[in-house]
């Protein structure tokens, strides 16, 4: 009976049994190299949705956040009603960090999309994160300038390309690319995973994304600094779904990639896929390109749910006849595998550089006008990456950097900043080293290791007066 004691108890042979049983599975398990089912990495991946609005003539910005400890894999923007609109940017961020201070090795916590409405009405897109607790992916950064237009249409746009590839033995499970400062004036043309060696139209279905291939095109007259990201995990046996479309002059197409029913999306993108392409695509904009969740569409893909598909829309405002062939692509994760024998023991861990001192101190008043200023590393770094764009000088209250020369003594570990002009009496400036210095072995700086994320050296001195 359920209400009595022996009910409630297992016989003592019963237990002893079920011990002998769960020791030889075990066993098994072991001797076959197996082990225990587990999930592999991001298959426990899931979407984070926030949905924003955009006026008419106006561009519109925000992001999609990871809960917790968990990580972004991959993510996009689409439009939850009207099918209208351009991209301007989308693409991975670290955390409290904007492009310019996202780089190689760092944790992507969120998704950055802006939205262009150039129509008459409010226009409602969604911008979506896929986000992951059991995996290693990390981000790879690749900076690239898109030069200044001619004033005119859209069409007089200039284009720049530049991929992010993944090291080693890494692949790709999303990516994208963000700008520095405002998107005014920027369409993405195109955003997307190719294989090893492949441009688009050979990056097949089954093959593993290696690196992100992005397109931007930049209206304004002035050049144009951008970022392109791969997301890149070394745990992961995601592959590629592709799936292509067509595209005449003056005429907008969309199209998915649909990942097998075992698999869950964690990226994907959409790139031009013409055999004879060479170089940026012209005279296209992408409109939309996002993951979805099953029979789902942007209105209604919502946080929580499973990405089953990529989804892309692209409008060619080019005046050509002939097709030309594009393709959108899906990374999906395989289902749980059994987890591998035992490994060889992993390197010891590698601290990351900080400063250890600074002339003038931090805080230092009297500084003479013509002095000089020096952070000292506690490694040896690689030359190249102290430059006037990781070490920095401003006067107190301004984000216009002074002209300087920048130099690195090996030897001491010591860089050097030497103002073209002599400071100011009685002001106060603000020194900075950013997390783009990095040793030899590339390991950005880290001057406080108890933050999430890589961070920068900041002082602030007084020259006298």
């Amino acid at each position: 009976m359920l209400g009595s004691s022996r009910g409630r108890q297992l016989p003592m042979t019963l237990m002893l049994l079920a011990i002998v049983v769960a020791m030889a599975v075990v066993a098994i398990g072991v001797a076959l190299g197996g082990g225990m089912v587990v999930a592999a990495s991001g298959t426990d991946a899931t979407i984070e949705a926030t949905p924003f609005s955009v006026e008419p003539s106006k561009i519109g910005e925000e992001y999609a956040v990871c809960p917790g400890q968990q990580r972004a894999l991959g993510g996009g923007v689409v439009q939850s009603g009207r099918l209208a609109g351009e991209v301007a940017a989308s693409g991975p961020l670290a955390e409290t960090k904007d492009a310019a201070n996202t780089v190689s090795g760092d944790i992507a916590k969120r998704w950055y999309a802006a939205g262009i409405n150039g129509y008459g009405e409010n226009l409602s897109f969604k911008v979506f994160a896929i986000c992951s607790a059991n995996s290693d992916a990390t981000i790879e950064a690749k900076p690239f300038t898109v030069e200044g237009a001619a004033p005119g249409p859209v069409t007089n746009s200039k284009t720049g390309e530049a991929y992010a590839v993944c090291p080693g033995n890494m692949r790709a499970l999303g990516g994208g690319v963000v700008q520095s400062g405002s998107p005014n004036a920027l369409y993405v043309r195109a955003s997307g995973p190719l294989a090893e060696t492949k441009d688009a139209a050979n990056t097949v279905s089954g093959d593993i994304a290696k690196r992100w291939y992005a397109a931007v095109a930049n209206h304004s007259k002035e050049p144009r600094n951008l970022k392109v990201f791969a997301i890149c995990s070394a745990t992961s046996d995601a592959t590629i779904e592709a799936t292509s479309f067509n595209l005449s002059g003056n005429q907008a197409n969309e199209e998915y990639a649909k990942c097998p029913s075992s698999k869950r999306a964690l990226g994907g993108g959409v790139v031009q896929g013409s055999p004879n392409h060479v170089g940026p695509p012209n005279n296209v904009l992408v409109q939309a390109s996002g993951p979805l969740a099953e029979t789902k569409d942007a209105a209604n893909t919502v946080s929580g749910d499973i990405a089953k598909r990529w989804y892309a829309r692209v409008n060619d405002m080019g005046t050509h006849n002939e097709p030309v062939h594009w393709k959108v692509f899906a990374i999906c994760s395989a289902p749980p595998g059994p987890a591998p024998g035992p490994g060889p023991t992993p390197p010891p861990k590698v601290k990351a550089p900080k400063v250890m001192s600074t002339s003038p101190g931090a805080n230092a008043k009297g500084v003479a006008p013509a002095a000089n200023i020096t952070a000292t590393f506690s490694k040896k770094m690689k030359a190249s990456s102290i430059n006037a764009t990781t070490f920095k000088l401003f006067k107190k209250g301004s984000t216009t950097k002074l002209k300087a020369a920048v130099s690195y003594l090996a030897a001491t570990h010591k860089a050097k900043l030497n103002p073209t002009n002599s400071l100011q009496s009685g002001a106060t400036y603000r020194a900075l080293v950013t997390t783009g210095a990095k040793t030899q072995a590339g390991k950005s700086l880290d001057q406080n290791r108890s933050k999430s994320g890589s961070q920068p050296k900041v002082w602030f001195f007084t020259v006298g007066r």
